[in-house]
């Protein structure tokens, strides 16, 4: 299976530190509480269920052109009565700091963090079509007893792999999908045409 190693390509460098920075504080106030695990489950449902779906609300939150005053009356509104004091206070905070932009960073990084602070390990897998309950647990057991570690396993369905698999094991990815089979062996014999024409060239050169 063919290995590619990358960082997360979703936030530039300046974001992932300013969201190391806001995740350490949020899940240092929700140990307090003892209630971490909650939290960042209705944070990763902020993301999934709000942002995801109103991307002009995440604009507005976003932009420097709103004032902060106007962007803590939004969450207000539209978080109000449906979320944790403690996440609905932390929004507020970041939204005091001008920082709302990174709130996807933020997100990411907590679960992340929380993850390592468990020993667990995040996994994506990606297939060509949807895979049954029962081939995900046997990939979870194999995966735990090849990382040595608890696995945190998510799935998608991306019909472009055709066949095989994708998994990313934090930033590592381990691409065994047909389409990438596909593609190395395009290379592969554009490769070996170009280096044809090169031999083809040289020779006609050589005996000119």
């Amino acid at each position: 299976m063919a290995e590619t190693t990358r960082n997360n390509p979703d936030f530039d460098s300046d974001q992932q530190y300013l969201a190391g920075v806001y995740a350490k504080a949020l899940i240092g106030a929700t140990e307090t509480v003892g209630n971490t695990a909650e939290v960042l489950q209705e944070f990763t449902s902020v993301v999934s269920e709000v942002l995801d779906p109103f991307p002009a609300l995440e604009a507005t939150l976003s932009t420097p052109r709103v004032a902060t005053e106007d962007k803590i009356g939004i969450l207000d509104r539209v978080f109000g009565g449906r979320l944790s004091k403690e996440l609905m206070n932390f929004l507020k905070v970041v939204a005091q700091h001008g920082r709302l932009e990174c709130l996807r960073s933020i997100q990411h990084t907590s679960q992340q963090m929380y993850r390592e602070m468990q020993g667990r390990i995040a996994v994506h897998l990606s297939t060509a079509t949807a895979v049954d309950d029962e081939v995900i647990s046997s990939i979870s057991s194999q995966l735990e007893a090849a990382l040595s570690g608890k696995v945190d396993l998510e799935t998608s369905v991306n019909a472009d792999l055709i066949g095989g698999l994708v998994l990313r094991v934090g930033d590592t990815v381990y691409d065994g999908s047909v389409a990438n089979q596909l593609d190395r062996m395009r290379s592969t014999a554009l490769d070996q045409t170009n280096e044809t024409m090169r031999a083809t060239l040289d020779r006609f050169t050589t005996t000119k």
